[in-house]
């Protein structure tokens, strides 16, 4: 497969990881008692690495401030994500309140 750029094969592969995933999470939102449990596990887990790219990016600070800038704003990123889905679980919990 030569020129053909890398990166857009790695692409392929966590699309298609992304969409093993989205199975596996349908089928532990059937099986579970509630909706909010799972997406507040959820935003712990872009939390968690969210935390993982902030460390990265510190130990990376002195050595090369670009690939360091580019690791913190990944690191964001996944906060807002994790925002959202710590908004969409309290959003569960209300609904489910009023049911």
């Amino acid at each position: 497969m030569s020129g053909v750029d890398p990166s857009l094969r790695v692409m392929d592969l966590y699309t298609r990881l992304a969409a093993e995933r989205a199975i596996e999470a349908r089928g532990a939102l059937e099986h579970s008692a509630s909706a909010d449990e799972l997406l507040a596990q959820s935003a712990q887990a872009l939390e968690d690495a969210a935390g993982t790219l902030v460390m990265l990016s510190e130990n990376y600070a002195e050595d090369s401030e670009e690939f360091s800038e580019l690791i913190g704003q990944q690191a964001r990123a996944l906060v807002v994500l994790a925002a959202q889905f710590e908004q969409a679980a309290d959003l569960a919990r209300h609904e489910r309140g009023r049911g």
